[in-house]
């Protein structure tokens, strides 16, 4: 079995990982991938690339990995400017090349599930906010 690692290029590594046809390659990337994405902070404006191979797990909603990468997500993208740019313009750069590949309504199916992850960090994030303000008021 060949080394895959998460050094640079990640790309090269992610290509070897999509086209190769040992699953058991498939996995160990996919596991190393998941590690480095959940110890270390600031992902998406660390390593976009990454994290863009990683966005199809959250169409897998309620599942243990999805969960964590959701929380790493949130994390990354209430605590840095820098992760909000660099998800966001992944994010348009993605759907861009999709749009040229796969059928609108896979490509719908797709983002209709970043959308609806977006949506519902945003909320929790100003849920946050708000029972912050209800809080401080109380004290005053």
């Amino acid at each position: 079995m060949n080394d895959v690692s998460l050094g640079e290029p990640f790309s090269k590594d992610y290509w070897v990982m999509q086209n190769s046809e040992s699953e058991e390659q498939k996995r160990e990337f996919l596991r190393k991938a998941l590690e480095h994405v959940l110890k270390n902070p600031h992902m998406w404006c660390r390593e976009s690339s990454l994290m863009r191979s990683l966005l199809y797990l959250l169409e897998h909603g309620e599942h243990p990995v999805s969960k964590s990468i959701q929380e790493r997500m949130v994390e990354d993208l209430s605590s840095c400017i820098l992760c909000v740019d660099s998800y966001y313009r992944t994010i348009k750069s993605l759907r861009e090349q999709y749009e040229a590949i796969y059928t609108p309504d896979s490509v719908s199916k797709f983002f209709g599930t970043i959308d609806n992850f977006d949506k519902s960090r945003i909320s929790k994030v100003l849920k946050s906010v708000d029972v912050q303000n209800v809080s401080l008021t109380t004290n005053v």
